[in-house]
Parts: structure tokens; C-alpha cells; sequence
């Protein structure tokens, strides 16, 4: 439960600090005092998002500070999950800089928002105007249904497989625009492919290719430079190698009495040998190097094909065509993947869908047993409130298709009113109908709920009279399993509670504050007077306030 609340520099607080109690809390105060502010600074905790407007001095940050006791809600998996360290008593704190900057932290830990909320959703449920018009919602109504069937787990269950199933849904819809967009690309990357393949495309091959091709286009030329060195080294009849030998012959003759001769004798074999080598390797030459038209042709045939290439896919050598190659063997591997993909995913999506189907069918069977014992506990309540006539009926509609909360559509109809037919609530009920209808709905579900605090931020709007008192006697129910805080208007209400906060405004030095007191036994039968009475506090009113108090 909330056990108390610090609110600095917010709205139109400087600074006040507020403990609560257990049991029935009342909040009243004049129109415009600030009471909804309070409402506004707690929400803040809770993870309501926040900026700059709610500071009031513009130049130092708000501090929103809260004070819980949860040694009975069993929230130690939460803080083990979220790393936080956990505390019966758990203070929950917000800062929101001039910059606009906000931060919030669970035990002086810092978290984000997503994280507070989490925690807040477990903490406290607050109850507003607004949510007094969210009652015509059909997501208003079926998430009350469910709230009073108990069907949280039954409803987690359904959500897991839900968020399977939508995840699957949105893979296989992304792999098939995917496969629709390759599909359009297959014919032009298989000719693609097919093209660069049948030009068996090789480095290492090409370059051998053009000294072939180059070769076979000048063989004429290089015949006749073959035979010309052969004869000159071997065949003439003054040819180097006999040349050389007679050199020899005659360096021999001088080598007795000249012994450097020797040396050069030594050098000359040397040429010789090697000058044997080239004529032997030209003759070899000379007798492969028949000209064959048809393989010139067929080589040029191949090296043009390959230029036409690199022409055609902007390739400056051979690698990046065989880059290319690579590169739309890949894709076509890719569209070959997304169809093995879409089948794998389509197989699951199946299972999934069977699962969920199961599970949306169980939530609709626990939505159809607690419809009537729903229906009869809100009649009852009803009652309580001043409305035996009202008829009160659920429409369950089943639906073609999956939603995060099932396969169902609720609609609450309604009459408060013997002799008119039941029709929708957002054309049928008044404000103090409404009131009394949210009153009864949210009365029964916080039999169910653990949330150990529940806030009404004027329920009671458009009641009045005998049946304010009655509203209250639901509420001082309520607060027998929860702790109730209600901001109200009705001296009824507020004279029912067990503790009784007033909220003013002062001004000083020209600045107007809000501010905040718990009232004594004297205190709140003046303040009960005061709502009973028009501008003067008459005895009458005061002697009806003790009544009402007694």
C-alpha cells in the first residue's frame, strides 16, 4: 500500500509530504484547490510520462517521491528479474530536470520508465473522469469481464502464443514481398549466370589464351625470326658455334706459355654449350610452330566473347567477372533460401495457429461461464446504488480473427431505467449513471485484483443524494480488502471514510500554493459543514455533518 507521498516543486506545490493510511482515505477540497494535482504527481511515479509544464519554479528540478509497503504482494521475482534490491518498504522516486530531462528510480536504482511502470501497474490502479468515459469501449468492457472471471492466466497464456503468432505473421508477410521482388529478378539472374558460366571464366586460362591467340596471329613473323636465329647460331656456314670453336683452337695454341688463355678457353664452352642449348630449343620451335587457322579462330572466337563480357558488366579484368559470377550465384542460392524459408516459417505459423486457436477458444468458453454470474453480482450491486430496475446484459461476439486479447468482441448494454429497453451505454447512460455503473464494475473487480491500492479520482461525479450515501457504503467496502483513496465532492462520501484529507490553497507574499491536511475529529465536521452549506458554516450544517459522521 501507499504509505506516504513527497511532491516538491510540482504544479502548483512547493513542497508538501502526505502519509496514508489503511482503509478508506477521503481527499476533498474546493473546486480548483489542487486535489487532481496530487493525482497528476502520483501518476508521475507510477511512469506516467512528464515534461517541463508540470514544474512550477522553472529553474530547479521536481522531486516526486513514494513510499509503499509490499511485504504482502510477493514482488521479490520482479526485483530479482530487474536487478533491483528488494525492500518491504520500497521507495519509488521521480526527477524531471529543467532540461526536460527525466529520471526515475525503485530503492535509489536507477531504471527506466518502462520498468517503473511495470512496477506501478502492480502497485496502485487509479481511477479517473476519463476512465469513467472509457466505459463505452468494448476493450474497456472486455478487459472488465476478464478482470472479474479471473482470466489473467488464461489471457497471459493466450498473449505468449499471440506475440509467437504475430511475429510469424510479419516474418512470413516480409519473406514473401522478398520472394516477390527475387521472383521478378530470376529469369534475367539466371541468363545472367548462365551466360558468364558457359564462358568458363578462369585467370590463371585467359591469360594463356591471349599469349596463345597472340602467338597463332604472328606466326609467320615469328617462323622467320626462328629460323633466322637458328641458322645464324647452327646452320650457316660460318655460324656462331663454329665460330666459337675455331676461337678455341686458336687460344689453345697459346695456352702453354700463356696461361690466361685457359680462362677464356673455360668462358668460350660455356657460350658454346649455351649457344647448343638455343639452337636446339629454336629448332624445336621451328618444328611446332605449324600456323593452324581453325584453332586462331576458335581462341579469338573465345577472347573476344570474354572482352564482349567485361564490356557488358562494366569488368576490367577477368577476377570481377568471376566476382559478378559469384555474386549472382549468391542470389539465386538467396531466392532458393526464401522459398526454404517460407515454407519452414508457413509450417510454423500452422502449429502456432492450432496452439492459439486453443487458447482464444478456452478464453471464450471462461468469457461465456462468468457472463451470467457477472451480469447478476453487477444487478446486485446496482441495487446497492439505487438502480433495482436497471437491466444490465453482455454481448459476446466471436470474431474472424486474432486480436492481442482473443477472438472476442464484449459489449455492455444497459438500462437504468424499468420499462427501457437496453441499448448501448454510450447512447443510453447519463454521467450519474455512468458513475454508478464504473463504481459497480470496478467494486467487483477489486475482488479479484491483488493491487493493494485503488484510487478514484471523482467517481462519484453526477451523484447526489440518497445515493451518494449509498456509493459510499460500496466504497467502505472496497477498502476492507484495499486501501481507498477517493477525491470527491460529496459530503456523503467523504463522511464514510476513515481518514479525511483536506487540500487548500494559500497565498503568499502574492505566490498561491497547494497544500494538504489530515483532519482531526472537529476539523472534518467543519470541512463536512462547509460542503453541506453555501457561504457561511451554519450550526444546522454542522449539527448534519456530526450525523453524518456518527
Amino acid at each position: 500500500m501507499l504509505t506516504s507521498l513527497s511532491i516538491k516543486n510540482y504544479a502548483l506545490i512547493d513542497h508538501l509530504s502526505i502519509q496514508f493510511e489503511r482503509g478508506f482515505s477521503a481527499i476533498t477540497g474546493e473546486t480548483g484547490a489542487g486535489k487532481s494535482i496530487l493525482m497528476g504527481a502520483l501518476s508521475i511515479i507510477l511512469g506516467k510520462r512528464a515534461d517541463t509544464r508540470v514544474l512550477n519554479n522553472k529553474t530547479t528540478k521536481c522531486i516526486i517521491e513514494g513510499t509503499f509497503d509490499i511485504s504482502s504482494l510477493n514482488l521479490q521475482p520482479f526485483f530479482t528479474k530487474n536487478d533491483l534490491d528488494y525492500d518491504a518498504i520500497t521507495f519509488v522516486r521521480r526527477e524531471i530536470l529543467p532540461s526536460g530531462k527525466s529520471r526515475a528510480f525503485i530503492n535509489d536504482t536507477p531504471v527506466n520508465l518502462t520498468t517503473l511502470r511495470a512496477l506501478g501497474n502492480r502497485l496502485v490502479d487509479i481511477h479517473s473522469q476519463h476512465q469513467t468515459l472509457m466505459l463505452a469501449s468494448s476493450n474497456f468492457q472486455l478487459e472488465a469481464l476478464d478482470g472479474y472471471v479471473g482470466n489473467g492466466s488464461l489471457l497471459a497464456a493466450y498473449k505468449d502464443v499471440f506475440k509467437q503468432y504475430a511475429t510469424l505473421k510479419n516474418e512470413l508477410t516480409t519473406l514473401q514481398q522478398q520472394q516477390y521482388e527475387l521472383k521478378k529478378e530470376e529469369d534475367f539472374l539466371n541468363f545472367q549466370f548462365e551466360e558468364l558460366d558457359k564462358a568458363a571464366l578462369n585467370e590463371e586460362g585467359f591469360k594463356k589464351l591471349e599469349e596463345r591467340q597472340q602467338f597463332l596471329s604472328h606466326a609467320e613473323e615469328v617462323m622467320n625470326a626462328l629460323g633466322v636465329a637458328n641458322s645464324i647460331i647452327f646452320e650457316d656456314e660460318h655460324n656462331l658455334i663454329d665460330r666459337i670453336a675455331l676461337i678455341k683452337e686458336t687460344l689453345s695454341s697459346i695456352a702453354p706459355f700463356y696461361p690466361k688463355a685457359d680462362e677464356l678457353i673455360e668462358r668460350l664452352e660455356s657460350v658454346r654449350l649455351e649457344l647448343k642449348d638455343m639452337a636446339d630449343e629454336t629448332a624445336g620451335m621451328l618444328s611446332e610452330g605449324e600456323v593452324n587457322p581453325a584453332e586462331l579462330a576458335e581462341l579469338t572466337e573465345k577472347r573476344d566473347e570474354i572482352y564482349r563480357l567485361q564490356q557488358k558488366y562494366r569488368a576490367s579484368t577477368v577476377g570481377e567477372l568471376i566476382a559478378l559470377k559469384k555474386e549472382i550465384s549468391d542470389q539465386l542460392l538467396n531466392i532458393s533460401g526464401v522459398d526454404e524459408k517460407i515454407e519452414k516459417v508457413t509450417k510454423a505459423l500452422d502449429k502456432t495457429t492450432k496452439e492459439l486457436q486453443k487458447q482464444a477458444g478456452a478464453l471464450t468458453n471462461s468469457r461465456k461461464s462468468g457472463m451470467a454470474g457477472f451480469i447478476s453480482a453487477i444487478k446486485k450491486v446496482l441495487g446497492k446504488l439505487g438502480m433495482k430496475e436497471a437491466v444490465f446484459e453482455i454481448r459476446l461476439t466471436n470474431l474472424n480473427e486474432f486480436t492481442a486479447t482473443g477472438t472476442n468482441r464484449v459489449d455492455f448494454w444497459f438500462s437504468a431505467n424499468k420499462g427501457v429497453p437496453a441499448g448501448e451505454i454510450s447512447k443510453i447512460a447519463s454521467g450519474g449513471e455512468l458513475s454508478r455503473l464504473m463504481l459497480a464494475i470496478k467494486s467487483l473487480i477489486s475482488e479479484k485484483s491483488m493491487l493493494p491500492t485503488m484510487v478514484f479520482d471523482e467517481i462519484d461525479s453526477g451523484v447526489s443524494g440518497d445515493i451518494a450515501g449509498k456509493t459510499g457504503n460500496i466504497m467502505l467496502e472496497m477498502a476492507k480488502n484495499h486501501q481507498l483513496i477517493v477525491i470527491t465532492h460529496l459530503p456523503q462520501i467523504a463522511s464514510k471514510a476513515h481518514h479525511h484529507y483536506k487540500v487548500y490553497k494559500q497565498t503568499i507574499d502574492e505566490t498561491t500554493r497547494t497544500n494538504i491536511v489530515l483532519l482531526d475529529n472537529n476539523q472534518r465536521v467543519e470541512e463536512i459543514a462547509a460542503m453541506l452549506s453555501d457561504e457561511t458554516v451554519s450550526q444546522v450544517a454542522r449539527e448534519a455533518a456530526k450525523d453524518l459522521l456518527r
